[in-house]
């Protein structure tokens, strides 16, 4: 890991960005924001912040949390590569299914009466609480 001193990304002394170190590290998207970010005219170290957590110091848990809030429990259960890949194998109705039904309140009881229907009920239970 780098020391902090090194995560220097503008310049004191000309009031300018680092593009070709923000380029190294961060999404194009993100540069043109970063860029509009005014440099504070008296000299402070920059400092890395997980603003998630209260404390500002990053965890695995909170990452965790973060993700969970930013791609929704669905993308967990269906659709990252390895529940994918589960539901392919074990029950491939399900992909089909969970992308119709996508915009429905209740897509877990969609889910489930599906599963009851085609006796897969206990195999889909069975899933849902691995992948978990």
């Amino acid at each position: 890991m780098r020391e902090v001193d090194e995560w220097n990304y503008h310049s004191q002394r000309h009031d300018t960005w680092h593009i070709d170190k923000l380029i190294e590290v961060v999404d194009d998207e993100d540069i043109g924001r970063i860029l509009c970010l005014p440099i504070p005219r008296q000299p402070r170290p920059d400092v890395l912040i997980w603003n998630v957590a209260p404390s500002g110091a990053f965890s695995v848990k909170s990452a965790y949390f973060e993700a969970r809030r930013l791609l929704g429990i669905e993308h967990t259960f269906f659709q990252c590569p390895l529940s994918s890949r589960v539901w392919e194998v074990v029950a491939p109705w399900i992909s089909t299914c969970v992308v119709d039904w996508a915009d429905e309140e209740d897509l877990w009881c969609q889910v489930v009466f599906k599963a009851a229907a085609l006796g897969q009920l206990d195999l889909v239970l069975i899933q849902l609480w691995t992948i978990w």
